[in-house]
Formats: structure tokens, C-alpha cells, sequence
């Protein structure tokens, strides 16, 4: 009865020192970011801000229907909760919190850009693209 009583509190000792899995870090691996204005107006002051640290990525003016983009040495994506902000051609502001989502299927190994573009009347899309 001893042995069995010994047995049953090691068992169960031993299941308490099994450590928990730890999450698998993302591998997706960001390179870059590009502000897309696809809009037929001027858009200026935009910038992604990540809220927790507040680095930020920005770019003064962007044209109608063009781009501003800026490459980094490669990050694996966090999820950050992240803040957008621009001006449009009538100085109204837009500000927006975000997380970009990750994509339903990426390639390891493979740099991707995070895309924001913007729409009309403070609307935006963002998504992840394979660096080019």
C-alpha cells in the first residue's frame, strides 16, 4: 500500500513539473511598409505608429493615386496594435486603430510588405504582400 501511495504522489508530482508549451513566435518575416493613396486627392502627414512603443513610420505627402513606401531589415510580425493617421486634401484628419491581419497562408522565409491603402471618405484596407 505504501508503494502504491508513493507511486500515485510521484505521478502526480511529476505532471506538475511539465513546463507549458510555449506559443511558436511568428515567422513571418516584414521588410518593409507602403502607404497606398488611392484616392483622387492629395493625402499628407500619414503615419503608422505602433501604440505600445510608439515607433513610427511616416511620410509627408503622397499624390493622387501613388505610393510611399520605405524598406527595414527584416522583423517577424507581432500583431502589434497599431495607429494610422492621415490629413486629406481638406485638412480633415483620420486616425484609426488597427492590427494588421496576418495572411491565411505565407511563405517562410520570404520577406512580405505591410500594405495600408487608402480610400475615400477615411476609409483604409491593409494587408501583407510579398516583398517585390
Amino acid at each position: 500500500m505504501k508503494v502504491l501511495i508513493f507511486l500515485t504522489l510521484t505521478l502526480l508530482s511529476g505532471c506538475q513539473l511539465i513546463p507549458e508549451p510555449v506559443p511558436k513566435k511568428s515567422q513571418l518575416e516584414i521588410a518593409g511598409l507602403a502607404f497606398y493613396n488611392n484616392t483622387d486627392f492629395e493625402i499628407n502627414q500619414i503615419s503608422l505608429k505602433v501604440k505600445a512603443t510608439g515607433r513610427m513610420v511616416a511620410c509627408t505627402s503622397i499624390g493622387p493615386k501613388s505610393y510611399c513606401g520605405t524598406g527595414f531589415p527584416v522583423k517577424y510580425y507581432q500583431a502589434a496594435q497599431l495607429i494610422v493617421f492621415w490629413k486629406d486634401n481638406q485638412s480633415q484628419e483620420f486616425e484609426h486603430d488597427l492590427i494588421i491581419p496576418f495572411p491565411k497562408k505565407y511563405q517562410l522565409n520570404t520577406p512580405y510588405i505591410a500594405v495600408l491603402k487608402i480610400k475615400d471618405n477615411g476609409q483604409f484596407e491593409s494587408f501583407f504582400r510579398v516583398e517585390k
